[in-house]
């Protein structure tokens, strides 16, 4: 019958997401157990070749600037950007979804900025967004476990970074992973 169906979509849906809540908080435990070995990382063919892997719509836009080479862990800054560009895209309404990633000096150091013109988020969540399984908005409205930006925040401070970010509710959203200047080996350009 078709509420048995039912119900047992129900179930495969809990069970995938369970599954999912899992690998992540893995991902969360992996970050906060293993060694951060860091050698020289070049962020511009980092982001470029994330842009490789994206499938964005016809109209999307994913754009890079110059970025500098940082001391860092790049499997972790791979974890930070993948997270932050696929937010960028997935929490968007916008007819045309555009995410850039570009650098920012900053007061003793830079800014890895990922910038979007998505949903937004109200000033009053900021402090909420880097929680393990937050999610401001319903399952049913966008795919994810609420991981992703707790994983963003631990693998920032496990390479020496901090995370700022700026946003305007239905305009877009700033996020940028902060380097001190003794990370940063080359400047960008």
């Amino acid at each position: 019958t078709q509420k048995v169906r039912d119900s047992l979509e129900g179930l495969e849906s809990a069970s995938f997401k369970g599954v999912r809540q899992v690998e992540d908080l893995l991902e969360l435990s992996r970050i906060a157990r293993n060694p951060r070995d860091k050698e020289p990382v070049a962020l511009e063919p980092l982001a470029k070749q994330l842009g490789d892997e994206l499938v964005f719509g016809k109209r999307d836009r994913y754009e890079v600037a110059s970025l500098p080479t940082v001391m860092s862990n790049k499997a972790l800054l791979e974890s930070i950007l993948c997270n932050l560009v696929t937010n960028g895209f997935k929490f968007n309404n916008s007819s045309s979804k555009s995410v850039s990633v570009f650098w920012r000096k900053a007061d003793q150091g830079g800014e890895l900025v990922v910038s979007d013109n998505g949903i937004g988020i109200e000033q009053k969540y900021y402090d909420q967004i880097f929680k393990v399984f937050k999610r401001l908005q319903g399952d049913d409205k966008y795919d994810g476990t609420g991981a992703g930006l707790a994983i963003v925040n631990r693998a920032a401070r496990a390479v020496g970074c901090e995370m700022h970010l700026r946003s305007t509710p239905g305009k877009g959203t700033e996020f940028s992973v902060f380097f001190p200047d003794h990370l940063i080996l080359e400047s960008e350009g």
